[in-house]
């Protein structure tokens, strides 16, 4: 391409970017153990209501400009300087507005908590910004094609975090409090590297900055709703439960919810590198495009998830302790959900390719209102069990929404999502080539294909 930037992720790419995806998740999983294994699942409780609240807050107040900066970066990379600075002046300021709402707001729903965790809850909402920005910065570098700069950003925190917590764990000063403090710190220096990372290579004008806010809030207000009712998705249930559950029954959801979304790293990476490759597509040819993504992301997830449900109750007794035990009761019935979740999320990125963010905003509204009821009865009713039930109930409800978008509103053909016999030999041909690429092409190729 004239601009520089691939406009299709190859192969290694994929790769690159969902072993990146495994690597954080493997990561948090490690984090995870070590804290539930020192604080119990009290304390994991009680560093759930925490820790919670940054990335919640940064999430829902995104206003769309992450996938705003995607779209208008792709379309016109002349811009792609004066949209990230304007990007991330408006991460700043929306993130700031949310830390203000939720330092009021937290108080009330965590009542029952002790006083020292709601402290520290309020003060953890200090990295909100922090995170408003990263989210922003990994868009950046995603619509100038550089996957491999967004991937060693979001490896870097949780890499840090595994670093503090052994360090507070080696000094005896490891409790929630102090956990959630590195879990929140570490994203400090990983923005200021990302800001170095992005400095523009031309000089910007005020005037040049403030006139790329129109656009970016143009595109990101419609699809400010698939920002945050994706992140309502991904941290209603916990956001809810936090509020109805004992701080232990908090930590046996929080640790089995954590083992389960190992197999999201499929799903999320494939959807980071298909949006701005499907961008100006035709309607039918993004629509094979999304599908056949989604069902080749399913096929891989659902080997690991079948895995993760046979090996779970052991491997948690081992790693966590026999008071986790309970866990891998909840582990069949999130499996499914992350992987129902996962293609739902794939196929909002041919709608959002599409131009049609309002709609994904819509069905996701809709889908998670009609979910609420379901965790009002169900958790109270049944504890971390009615919690998980609640989530599948209300990922299918999203799933069912998402792919009737396709022929009531791109007039495209229903997205196929079950699997036959071509697309196993599609994965094990794609699997054969990738065999024969060294992994020193893979490592080059995020960032300079």
């Amino acid at each position: 391409m004239a601009d520089g930037f691939p406009r299709k992720a190859s192969a290694a790419t994929v790769v690159q970017t969902i072993a990146s995806r495994f690597a954080i998740i493997g990561l948090n999983v490690a984090t995870g153990i070590l804290t539930a294994r020192l604080l119990a699942p009290e304390g994991r409780g009680e560093l759930a209501a925490i820790s919670l609240w940054p990335v919640l807050v940064a999430g829902l107040t995104t206003l769309g400009l992450p996938t705003a900066l995607v779209y208008h970066g792709r379309r016109d990379p002349a811009r792609l300087g004066e949209l990230t600075t304007s990007a991330l002046a408006l991460a700043a300021i929306a993130g700031l507005v949310g830390t203000a709402i939720a330092w009021a707001l937290i108080p009330m729903w965590l009542r029952q908590h002790p006083p020292d965790v709601i402290v520290a809850a309020r003060f953890c909402l200090f990295g909100t910004v922090v995170n408003s920005m990263t989210l922003v910065g990994r868009a950046a570098w995603e619509a100038r094609g550089d996957f491999r700069s967004s991937n060693l950003a979001q490896v870097a925190a949780p890499a840090m975090t595994i670093v503090g917590l052994v360090g507070l764990a080696a000094t005896g000063h490891l409790t929630s409090v102090t956990a959630a403090i590195a879990y929140v710190a570490v994203s400090v220096p990983v923005l200021l590297w990302m800001l170095a990372g992005l400095r523009s290579p031309h000089p910007l004008t005020p005037q040049a900055v403030r006139a790329e806010c129109g656009p970016l809030l143009h595109y990101g207000t419609r699809s400010y709703g698939v920002d945050l009712f994706g992140v309502l998705a991904a941290y209603l249930d916990q956001a809810l439960v936090v509020g109805m559950l004992a701080p232990g029954a908090m930590g046996i959801y929080a640790v089995a919810l954590s083992l389960a979304r190992v197999i999201s790293a499929v799903h999320v990476g494939i959807a980071t590198l298909i949006l701005p490759t499907v961008v100006g597509y035709s309607t039918h040819a993004m629509t094979a495009a999304i599908a056949r993504s989604a069902r080749l992301a399913t096929v891989v997830t659902t080997v690991i998830g079948l895995a993760i449900v046979a090996a779970g109750p052991l491997l948690v007794r081992l790693l966590y302790g026999s008071a986790y035990a309970s866990v891998g009761a909840l582990l069949p019935i999130l499996v499914l959900v992350m992987i129902i979740g996962g293609t739902t999320y794939v196929l909002m990125q041919g709608l959002l390719a599409a131009g049609r963010p309002g709609i994904v905003t819509l069905t996701q509204f809709v889908g998670l209102v009609l979910s609420v009821p379901f965790f009002i009865v169900l958790v109270p009713a049944s504890g971390p069990r009615g919690a998980a039930l609640a989530l599948l109930a209300s990922t299918i409800i999203r799933l069912a929404l998402v792919m009737a978008c396709y022929p009531l509103w791109l007039r495209a053909p229903l997205p196929r999502i079950w699997i036959n016999r071509t697309d196993l030999a599609d994965l094990i041909g794609r699997a054969s080539s990738l065999l024969r690429t060294s992994p020193a092409a893979w490592l080059r190729t995020g960032a300079a294909e």
